[in-house]
């Protein structure tokens, strides 16, 4: 699957073996949306599984090209599953419904909800007949992987840059974590208000992570990821949340 190609490379860690989910399983979550944004105030760690489902496809030139030979769209799937000992269980997956292999790309990740540290992480995808799957124990306070950044931006929401160190394919980058404000997001027939954040590369960081994370989260009390870009070379993967109306808790 072109996801698989285009970010892969970028990933920012997952843990044990992932398999391609259905598009239709399991429901969402909803959530109203307030048109204001409030000041950035840390939340307590949600103690229930939470499943956001996403439909997204390829964008920017070469993405744009890629889709004429490759699947250029498909389904997501953001899921947050509490787990034993106060430890949250964390997945990120992609699938793509022009594929007839089973075909899929994600990232899976275990962290420590009283540290805030991710403890296990990884990556996996099965593309053109072939596989290939990361692990890492972390357990390093301070780094994270793609899932558990977005899970730490939902929570804290900070206001201020922010240094991170992000795990990747063996290797920690050091990142800034950039607020950019707020706008409306379309989501569905609604216009949803909320925070818009960028991920990228330290300046002067070596080794240098070549991708870029977006991520925009709404003002509505879960602090749900309504849209979220991995970028990568000339291309990105763009996700936006399906309809609310759709979802359910």
């Amino acid at each position: 699957m072109v996801v698989a190609m285009v970010v892969v490379a970028t990933s920012m860690a997952v843990v044990v073996p992932l398999r391609a989910q259905s598009p239709t399983a399991s429901a969402a979550v909803s959530a109203t949306v307030s048109a204001t944004v409030s000041p950035a105030v840390e939340r307590q760690p949600t103690l229930e599984v939470e499943k956001f489902h996403y439909t997204w496809k390829l964008s920017r030139f070469l993405g744009w090209i890629a889709g004429f030979f490759l699947p250029n769209r498909g389904h997501g799937t953001l899921t947050f599953e509490p787990l034993t000992g106060h430890r949250m269980r964390g997945e990120l997956m992609i699938t793509s419904q022009d594929s007839g292999s089973g075909e899929f790309w994600g990232y899976e990740t275990e962290m420590d909800l009283e540290s805030g540290h991710t403890v296990r992480a990884g990556s996996s995808y099965f593309y053109n007949g072939k596989q290939r799957q990361r692990r890492a124990e972390i357990g390093d306070e301070g780094v994270f992987d793609v899932a558990s950044t977005i899970y730490w931006l939902r929570r804290e929401l900070p206001l201020r840059p922010r240094h991170i160190e992000v795990w990747s394919d063996g290797k920690i980058y050091q990142v800034v974590v950039q607020p950019r404000g707020s706008s409306k997001r379309k989501v569905g027939h609604q216009r949803i208000a909320a925070r818009r954040y960028m991920i990228a590369a330290a300046p002067g960081a070596a080794p240098r992570w070549k991708g870029k994370l977006e991520l925009w989260i709404a003002d509505d009390g879960r602090a749900t990821p309504i849209e979220i870009v991995v970028h990568r070379g000339g291309a990105a993967v763009r996700m936006r949340l399906a309809e609310p109306s759709s979802s359910a808790r």
